[in-house]
């Protein structure tokens, strides 16, 4: 286009050869804007000044300045090209350029013809000319690049919206049955509600909140609130509603309504948006929770003050009876008509009345905790081994024959601070068991006490009857008895109480054992509390 305005305005023939030759130079120039074409532009652009040199070489076109001139101003447009591929200005620029220089160079014959027919005047209308169409030409490719990049950017963020409008629509899909999301306009019309709103309020048309209200009351507080959102007095409330619904039976529902403002990118306020939980079945839940805990808390009262009612009263007949007992065991014994049937008689109505009192002891200990579980004990500081020692000689008379409880000590000796009382308990009742559970034909009961550093190990252990596998985790359930205990004493809460005493000391107590062979209980008891 340029050469062949500037070839009319001149009137100066240029030849049909060295015309296509720019004219497929500029082709070349285009070819470039294209990411499918830019290597055939490349090619061809560099090849065709080439030609165009050998041509002006041989003297049939232009002359070797053209040529020259051509060849380095399409590599300097390479460079650029190479450089900046997505630049389409310098791809632009270079045809200018190129167009310019190779013409002008190609033509000075042509400008001293000018000069001799029309003077210096013609020749500035010339440059003048190439001048304004050079700078109309970067103007344009200008304004097409800024096109072309704004383009860019709004194909992508179409892309963007378009990926998460799919999944904002995807998400608002999958909401469960007791959700459903809306939005209102300030004139407190609905804009938008997601499907689920038809599955939690069981319409088959969309009705405005204000509409689907039960209550006048809970109506006005529902405009009062869209009032303080409108308003700008706050950002975001959540209340919850009674709503008219096709749902249940009862035809009422409850939402608990999150409501948010909606601003515009100025800050002005366009409506609100909220999302709608029905949670009818949760407050029924509720309901029906706190009655039982009520019924639950009364049933434990009763149960509390009937514990404490019998045990006491328990008491006061027991007393009496082991003191009768003791009485007429001493008489006899004075009056010399004691009889071994008689003894072994008033021996079992003493041990009755002992199992009696400890079992009235357990239960009324249990409930202490069931209220306090936070046990404080009175402690003092002590030798363990003078106690532990003493807790045998205590149990020993309980083992039939001539047997005695085992003790084995390990290592140095600690004195540390703890509630004898308690420990006596702890220790007392799991000999008791091992000694009650242990038939006369097997061996003794064993109490062995390692000492460590920071802490000590004791370990109860006999060979009596074991514990079931499937027992061993239900030990220390309040009232549990193992099946293989039926016929033996026993609360079944005896170890619950020495767990209790264990952990007031931080300590800790495990058990194993094999059904038929025997039991073993562990002990782990720190010498500082803290």
């Amino acid at each position: 286009m340029f050469v062949g305005i500037s070839t009319i305005y001149l009137k100066v023939e240029l030849s049909t050869l060295n015309t296509l030759i720019i004219i497929f130079q500029c082709v070349s120039f285009v070819l470039l804007f294209s990411e499918y074409t830019f290597r055939i532009g490349l090619y061809t652009l560099w090849f065709i000044p080439l030609f165009s040199f050998i041509y002006s070489w041989s003297g049939i076109v232009g002359s070797i300045q053209g040529g020259v001139a051509s060849m380095i101003v399409s590599l300097i447009a390479l460079i650029f090209i190479i450089r900046n591929r997505t630049q389409k200005l310098f791809v632009v620029a270079g045809l200018i350029t190129y167009l310019i220089i190779a013409v002008a160079l190609n033509n000075v014959f042509m400008l001293t013809a000018m000069t001799t027919a029309g003077g210096i005047f013609e020749i500035l209308k010339f440059v003048l000319i190439f001048l304004v169409m050079t700078h109309i030409g970067v103007l344009l490719v200008y304004i097409t690049n800024q096109i072309d990049s704004q383009s860019e950017k709004i194909n992508e963020n179409n892309k963007q919206l378009y990926i998460q409008t799919t999944k904002y629509e995807q998400l608002i899909k999958s909401i469960k049955e007791d959700y459903f999301l809306f939005s209102e306009n300030t004139d407190g019309k609905l804009s938008y509600v997601s499907p689920s709103y038809f599955t939690v309020l069981g319409y088959d048309e969309v009705k405005t909140m204000d509409e689907i209200i039960s209550e006048d009351e809970e109506v006005l507080r529902w405009i009062h609130t869209r009032n303080r959102l409108l308003k700008g007095t706050t950002d975001t409330v959540t209340l919850n509603f009674k709503v008219k619904s096709q749902k249940n039976e009862k035809g009422v529902s409850v939402l608990k309504v999150q409501q948010n403002v909606r601003k515009g990118i100025n800050g002005e306020i366009l409506g609100i948006d909220g999302i709608a939980q029905d949670i009818t079945e949760r407050l029924t839940y509720q309901t029906h929770l706190v009655e039982a805990l009520a019924k639950e808390k009364q049933l434990n009262a009763l149960k509390t003050n009937l514990i404490s009612t019998v045990s006491h009263q328990f008491r006061t007949p027991l007393t009496v009876i082991q003191s009768s007992t003791e009485l007429l065991q001493l008489y006899m014994r004075k009056q010399e008509i004691e009889s071994p049937k008689t003894q072994k008689l008033t021996n079992r109505v003493v041990d009755t009345v002992l199992y009696m009192n400890e079992m009235v002891d357990d239960i009324l200990f249990f409930r202490s905790l069931e209220e306090n579980p936070q046990l404080e004990p009175q402690c003092t500081e002590q030798s363990f081994s003078v106690f532990i020692t003493n807790l045998v000689t205590k149990y020993n008379p309980l083992i039939k024959g001539d047997k005695t409880i085992l003790l084995d000590q390990i290592g140095e000796e600690k004195t540390f601070s703890f509630d004898e009382k308690i420990m006596g308990h702890v220790f007392g009742n799991l000999l008791s068991n091992a000694i009650k559970y242990t038939p006369p034909h097997c061996a003794s009961p064993k109490i062995k006490v390692e000492y460590h550093t920071n802490y000590l190990n004791a370990f109860i252990i006999d060979h009596g009857i074991g514990i079931n596998k499937e027992d061993i985790t239900k030990l220390f359930t309040p009232f549990f008895r193992g099946e293989n205990t039926k016929n033996y004493k026993g609360t079944g809460l005896g170890l619950v109480i020495a767990k209790e005493y264990l952990q007031s000391h931080r300590g800790a107590i495990r058990v194993e054992s094999v059904e038929g062979e025997g039991t073993t209980f562990k002990i782990r008891l720190p010498y500082q509390r803290g």
